[in-house]
Order: C-alpha cells, then structure tokens, then sequence
C-alpha cells in the first residue's frame, strides 16, 4: 500500500488543529490549492517548502514515502516512535496503529496515527506499567505512551538496539539488583528506581501453596522462559528446599498468561508478582520484594523527562500505593549509573 503524495499533510493539519484556511494562509497559498494538495496534487518545490516550515516539519516528511527500522517481524500495520532521530517501527494487531505497511516496506500513515517524536514507548513485566502511561498521557497532552510487556532481558535487548526508550528491569545478582545485568553502551545509562514490588508462588487454593514442593514435584508448572527472572527465582527457591526441576514445566510468555494457566487449571503453581495473581483471582505467597528500575539512556529523552516528572506526581504515588504488594521507597530516584563504552 504505497501511500499517495501529501499523504501526511491532511495528517499533520488535524494533529496541528489548523483549518485548510488556516494553513493555506500561514504557506501563503490558495484554499483550493492546499486541497488539491490533500488529494495527493504534488506541489512546486518553493510550495512544498513552504508548507513543509508551516507545519512544522520537512518536505520528505510530508511528500516521501517513510520507511522505519522494525523492532519485530514485519507486520501489516505498526505502531512507530522516534529514537535518536530513527523512526522504529513495533508490530502490532491492534486497531490502534500509526501506519499501514506495504508490500515494498512503504508506510501509509493512518488518519489516527501519532507524531512519532512525542511517543515514549517503555519495555517491561511491570503489571503496572499501563497505570503509569494512562497518568503520563493525562498529565502531559500531546504525548503518548506504547507499553511493551516484556520480560526484562528482551526489554534490556531492545534498549541496546535503540528500539525503546526505557527498558524496565527486575534482575537478581548476588551483587545487587539490576546494575550488574547492564551492558555498557555507546551512551551512558542510568537506572531509576521506579517500585518494587513482591513476587511468589501462586495457586489456585491457599492450601495448595503450603505444600508447594509437592505441587513442583508432582504438578505442573508454568514458567517464564529461560533467562525470565521469575523462573530463575523459581529455580532459586527449589534448589534451596533441595529439589530438581519440576515434575512438568509450561513455558508462559509472561506474568498474565502463567497467572491464566493456573486460574484455568492447566497448571498448578507458577511464580508472579502479587498483583498478577490478584487479578486472576490466585492465591499468594510471597517470595521475595524485587526492585523494579527503569534503564534509560543518557542525556534523557524530553519523554523521559515527562515519565520522571510523573512518576513523582502525588496523584500517581497514591495510585501505585494503593496496589497489593508494591513498595515506593526511593521512587522516581536515580540509584546508578552504566559509563559509556562497549565491553
């Protein structure tokens, strides 16, 4: 789906709240013109100059087809930011797309479609990260914010490329929490305390989780993948009680979906943090409280800076405070630093 010359115009207008008047006035051009422009009419070069600078953007911008670098397997529509100046492409199902994408890699901006550079996207297993974006978009209008839930070392893998803003960690090391996990980059990068919060076992009975070495040895589990903190938590814990893998292992691909596997009794125990199980209705035990740091790179993105702004907001504290099993000491505080240079 190659998009038509001026696609974005009429895109970039409505985002920019401007009339047909209003613009064609500001680019010193006639109504019809800029109309005609619209319905994919490519205009002289000193036009398009000029109606590129009253909108605020360039001419390849309104009249090239763009492309972007895809953070996943290509897909038929996507959702985009823009990171160090690269437009990143994420794949989506979703309805709420930035851009269709064509056959030859081109992209169709979508009438609902975002600026790319006011979209913070943040990687992470955080279930409370949605609650975090909906109070930044509320409090800073004209920006937006894509939540990825991943596990932290895929949201670690993706920082590296460039391909997220924030990358939202929970990660043991004898040596502490987070840090040691940090591979250094071209840039410097800092870690913010955002929570921490309880992580265990979960049940569907509360009687089931006192005897849950039972559960390991004879039940199924299910687990993050390998690598996922939550298994290596889980394997942790077995091997101080002196036990062997579990009896019978399904790997989830995240928080929710191991939590629905126990709710719908395909399995018999997992490991998530309290508020998961809470959701689905399971029963606790809390293992250990992780420390939840969001990994940035430095100088901070203006988003970031709108991310920390509303993490420290009291509305918000008070949101997150009001969750099972989450702690907010040091919230919205930087807690340590990676140098710039590769290993």
């Amino acid at each position: 789906m190659t998009p038509q010359p001026g696609a974005n115009i009429r895109r970039l207008r409505m985002q920019r709240g401007l009339s047909l008047s209003e613009l064609a006035r500001r680019a010193g051009i006639s109504r019809q013109s800029l109309l005609s422009m619209e319905r994919g009419h490519v205009p002289r070069a000193d036009t398009a100059v000029t109606l590129a600078l009253a909108l605020g953007t360039t001419v390849e911008q309104l009249f090239m087809p763009p492309r972007g670098t895809w953070a996943g397997p290509p897909t038929p529509f996507a959702r985009w930011t823009e990171i160090g100046g690269q437009l990143v492409l994420h794949p989506t199902t979703s309805v709420l797309a930035d851009v269709a994408v064509g056959a030859d890699g081109s992209l169709n901006p979508l009438p609902e479609s975002r600026p790319p550079s006011r979209v913070l996207t943040i990687a992470g297993c955080d279930p409370a990260l949605p609650l975090v974006a909906r109070h930044l978009e509320r409090q800073h209008p004209g920006w937006w914010c894509d939540v990825l839930p991943l596990p932290s070392r895929r949201a670690l893998s993706l920082l590296h490329a460039g391909h997220v803003h924030v990358a939202g960690v929970h990660l043991f090391h004898p040596d502490g929490y987070n840090r040691p996990h940090v591979a250094p980059t071209d840039t410097p990068l800092q870690g913010v305390r955002a929570t921490a919060f309880e992580v265990g076992f979960a049940a569907r009975e509360v009687k089931q989780l006192q005897d849950w070495p039972s559960l390991w040895r004879e039940g199924t589990v299910a687990l993050g993948a390998q690598g996922a903190e939550t298994q290596a938590l889980a394997d942790r814990t077995a091997a101080a009680r002196q036990l062997g893998p579990p009896a019978t292992a399904l790997v989830s691909k995240g928080h929710g979906e191991a939590a629905r596997l126990v709710a719908e009794g395909q399995a018999d125990l997992t490991v998530v943090p309290r508020l998961t199980a809470d959701v689905h209705g399971l029963a606790f035990h809390p293992l250990t409280l992780q420390p939840f740091d969001w990994v940035t790179a430095l100088p901070l993105h203006p988003g970031v800076d709108r991310l920390l702004a509303t993490l420290a907001d009291p509305t918000l504290q008070a949101s997150l405070g009001r969750l099972a099993g989450y702690s907010l000491e040091l919230s919205g505080q930087p807690v340590w630093t990676v140098a710039a240079g590769r290993t």
